[in-house]
């Protein structure tokens, strides 16, 4: 009797230990409806084009069964799971998710089992070609158009749209651009003398295709080098040209737009750089003047007296005239 006391104690005390130490363990927390986080990518798509949109769902706390929908924008390619038709939609998870089901333009996402932080990626018009989704021209075009995702945690949990939706903008399809930008020098101009070791060269580029520049290039004796953006889309650009040596040089430019249509470079123009000092530039300039007065002078003193020359000479043969007349007078 003595012993079965002592063997219902033991038993009583390690079941109350174990009990206590289950009773310690920390139990999952269970997340709330609604709960989550959902990144979407691209987050730009461009109208009456196929795409392919990549959602990947973070769960906040453990869900137990329960599920996920995304609804995608009406008029766009309805989801399924046929390979090779539009809208084709599949899902991978880190977790453990069943088989994705569609109604409409939603698709569901029943969860057996996710802890904290685990996702579940879903990827719509997924394989690219026949595969892709289609974006109409006529569905969220000019804004941001919101995609409607929501959670629950159970099976007997209620769908609750997510905090935080994601978003995606149409824009429009722009038109073909096969226009490469123009750009214009407007500082130096040709034949030009510089007289600085530094030096800043500007100028303009305009792109008439639809497009706007990418960059704009500076080319001196065939050396290029980016220019820097002073105008909105290069519209007007600089090169500060800094350490010059004296010598002649070309300049040139070139520019490309955003599409890939690249100017051809001109000839460009010729400049020279001559470091001669300035004093002495105007004192030569002014004895090229004192020296052009001069000869000035010369001239009309060879003038003056080219015209002496003459009066002697008519003076000579009037008296040679009037001698005559005398003589025949005297007859």
């Amino acid at each position: 009797m003595f012993l079965i006391k002592k063997n219902f104690l033991s038993l009583l005390i390690i079941f109350t230990f174990l009990f206590g130490i289950g009773l310690s363990f920390p139990q999952a927390t269970i997340a709330a409806d609604g709960s989550g986080t959902c990144a979407l990518s691209p987050s730009q798509v461009i109208e009456n084009t196929d795409t392919t949109l990549t959602f990947v769902f973070t769960v906040a706390e453990t869900m137990d069964g329960g599920s996920i929908t995304i609804e995608i924008p009406g008029g766009w390619s309805v989801p399924q799971s046929s390979s090779g038709t539009a809208g084709y939609t599949v899902g991978t998870s880190t977790g453990t998710i069943g088989t994705l089901t569609f109604s409409s333009q939603t698709i569901t996402v029943p969860i057996t089992t996710l802890a904290s932080a685990q996702t579940i990626t879903v990827v719509y018009g997924s394989g690219g070609s026949n595969s892709s989704a289609r974006v109409p021209s006529t569905v969220g075009r000019g804004g941001s158009y919101p995609i409607s995702v929501s959670s629950k945690v159970s099976v007997g949990g209620t769908l609750t749209a997510i905090s935080s939706l994601p978003s995606i903008e149409v824009v429009a399809r722009p038109e073909i651009d096969s226009t490469a930008p123009v750009t214009t020098l407007i500082t130096p101009s040709d034949e030009e003398i510089i007289r600085t070791s530094n030096y800043i060269i500007t100028g303009t580029a305009i792109d008439s295709g639809g497009s706007t520049p990418a960059w704009v290039k500076v080319g001196i004796n065939d050396v290029w080098y980016e220019a820097d953006v002073v105008g909105q889309s290069f519209s007007t650009w600089e090169y500060q040209w800094l350490d010059i040596f004296e010598g002649t040089y070309i300049i040139k430019t070139k520019s490309a737009d955003w599409i890939g249509n690249n100017e051809v470079p001109g000839e460009g123009i010729t400049i020279t750089v001559n470091f001669e000092d300035e004093d002495e530039q105007i004192e030569y300039e002014e004895s090229e003047q004192e020296q052009g007065a001069s000869d000035e002078e010369i001239a009309e003193t060879e003038l003056i007296r080219e015209l002496q020359l003459q009066i002697i000479a008519l003076q000579e043969q009037i008296i040679e005239v009037l001698t005559r007349l005398i003589n025949l007078l005297q007859i």
